[in-house]
């Protein structure tokens, strides 16, 4: 039995794909939950939302719009914390890239999970 019934797992793009350490965290968030949700923001993404499908996400949320096309961390740290609202995960996973380390504690001091006992883990990686 997973430990967690949900964990997001925020999958950043880089030139249209998934950036590696995104698809990396998928097998982790896989073992401790029931459901993983992976997020993926970016202009020209739907491509990359398949990707991460098929490395094994259950949920694939693809916000796709010219609007993200150039990370934006006020832009991107909105949709994610209205993605995590929405979806109420039990931990956000985030990879430890820069916009990683950039975007992390935005989402974790302004998400009413984090004032709630509930995890966002930054710099994961698989082992």
């Amino acid at each position: 039995m997973a430990e967690c019934k949900n964990i997001m797992v925020y999958v950043e793009t880089a030139e249209g794909n998934p950036v590696k350490v995104g698809l990396e965290m998928l097998s982790p968030a896989k073992k401790l939950a029931d459901k993983v949700t992976a997020v993926v923001i970016g202009g020209g993404v739907a491509d990359a939302a398949k990707e991460v499908a098929k490395a094994g996400a259950d949920q694939v949320i693809c916000v796709d719009s010219e609007d993200y096309k150039e990370f934006n961390l006020d832009a991107y740290a909105q949709v994610l914390v209205e993605l995590v609202k929405e979806e109420n995960p039990e931990a956000v996973f985030v990879g430890g890239t820069q916009d990683g380390k950039d975007i992390a504690p935005v989402v974790a001091v302004t998400t009413p999970n984090s004032r709630t006992g509930k995890q966002l883990l930054s710099n994961t990686a698989a082992a």
